[in-house]
């Protein structure tokens, strides 16, 4: 029988350069689930800013969900969050705001963007990684 590291084979590497954009799908999914690059990275020097797609919504109490993610950002070192308020298991039927993706990514400038994995299992997750492509892919202005 494999081993899971057979399967998977895990293995570390340095972090990349910043800043950083990291997509989160819900209030604390990235937020959390990247906390030891997120604080790594602020430790280093390199700016961090998370985008959260989404409030959470039919995930539990909005307003909880925030501030837990808000508290995890300041401890984690994270300079700055923004919000698309996109419907919470609805990311794949609605419409990306791109004027509000231009304007992070023009206040950002970021090096290193970080997405959800599209094997994840969360239908939001998997949305969030096609519709930033996509919109990666036709804005050149946004990716030269």
């Amino acid at each position: 029988m494999l081993k899971e590291n057979q399967v998977i084979p895990y293995s570390t590497s340095d972090i990349p350069k910043g800043p950083y954009l990291v997509f989160s799908p819900h209030p604390d999914d990235e937020t959390l689930g990247m906390g030891g690059v997120i604080a790594l990275a602020a430790r280093s020097g390199i700016e961090v800013h998370v985008v959260f797609v989404t409030s959470g919504g039919k995930g539990g109490n909005v307003e909880v969900r925030i501030k837990e993610s808000e508290a995890a950002s300041e401890i984690l070192g994270v300079r700055k969050r923004f919000y698309l308020n996109l419907p919470d298991r609805g990311v794949f039927s609605a419409r990306l705001k791109g004027e509000q993706l231009y304007e992070i990514f023009k206040e950002v400038s970021p090096v290193t963007v970080f997405l959800p994995s599209f094997q994840e299992f969360h239908p939001d997750h998997r949305a969030v990684t096609f519709k930033l492509l996509q919109f990666l892919n036709n804005s050149s202005e946004v990716s030269s």
